[in-house]
């Protein structure tokens, strides 16, 4: 569930700090905007990447290493001194948080079916309503409370979390037919 959530958290989250980002960087508020339609570019990217990927090499490859993007995205932005570096690290952060979305929704395809797939979706529905919220009210109180850059201190916080969970307790879920399909095209 927190995985399905994550991408629309984290895109969320950020919101609040626009105007925080623009003057923390000197830049207008439609330059600061960027950072959000750039982020979009690169999340459909991403999906797409992360779709072909979760085949190739694995289900649970693909999302820790879309979640270490992330996380190292988010670290780049904390420490982004630039508005040129900041971009950059959006991008990244968004390629990486494509992961969430597609690799969650193919492991959950794999392991349910039928009755048990639509009611998995169901939950996920919920959880999928309701992150938008949970994104913009912790944004608007890490930004309130530590500006933009705690936004994005937040944001490689719950990467690692999600990192060390998703390591920790995340199987391959790629079914063995599949695995020798793509072993004999390597």
């Amino acid at each position: 569930t927190s995985m399905m959530m994550f991408p629309q958290v984290v895109e969320t989250i950020y919101s609040p700090a626009l105007t925080h980002i623009a003057d923390g960087f000197h830049v207008s508020a439609e330059v600061a905007a960027q950072t959000l339609s750039s982020y979009f570019f690169a999340f459909a990217l991403g999906v797409v990447v992360w779709g072909r990927l979760c085949d190739v090499i694995g289900r649970r490859p693909a999302i820790l290493l879309g979640l270490g993007i992330y996380l190292f995205a988010s670290i780049m932005a904390v420490l982004s001194d630039t508005f040129a570096l900041l971009l950059g690290a959006r991008v990244m952060a968004a390629f990486g948080a494509a992961v969430g979305s597609v690799g969650t929704q193919t492991a959950i395809r794999d392991c349910f079916n039928g009755q048990e797939l639509a009611q998995v979706f169901s939950l996920m529905g919920i959880a999928m309503a309701i992150s938008p919220a949970v994104g913009v009210l912790s944004g608007t109180v890490l930004t309130h409370y530590w500006g933009f850059q705690g936004v994005f201190t937040g944001l490689a916080v719950l990467a690692a979390l999600l990192l060390g969970y998703a390591a920790w307790q995340l199987p391959e879920t790629r079914p063995r037919q599949r695995v020798q399909r793509s072993e004999e095209h390597t």
